[in-house]
């Protein structure tokens, strides 16, 4: 029960400025759960990339980490570069779905 309410979770993580899930941008590929480990396989637009040039990209980690570790278990995460058909979906939901665009305020 508990592995279900902990896949349930995961798959509501949202990106931090795409209004969309991490699952259905493409950058959360499978969880694997092995004793009390999870390992996370994400898939990022771009990998060369620092954490400190990318800011958002270590608000993703951080927020998976907080849900699994809320679970009880340690987190190990896999990085990898997205497909260029993965990327190609990203793009054109991170265009139709980025927060600041959909703000009717301006």
């Amino acid at each position: 029960m508990q592995l279900q309410t902990l896949q349930a979770e995961i798959l509501k993580i949202k990106h931090p400025v795409i209004d969309q899930t991490l699952v259905e941008l493409g950058i959360i590929k499978k969880v694997r759960i092995a004793q009390k480990i999870a390992i996370v396989f994400l898939a990022f637009p771009f990998v060369g990339i620092s954490v400190e040039e990318l800011p958002v990209r270590n608000q993703i980690v951080k927020s998976i980490r907080q849900v699994i570790m809320r679970f009880g278990f340690e987190v190990k995460i896999i990085v990898k570069e997205m497909s260029s058909a993965d990327l190609q979906n990203f793009l054109m939901k991170e265009e139709e779905m980025w927060y600041s665009l959909r703000d009717t305020r301006f």
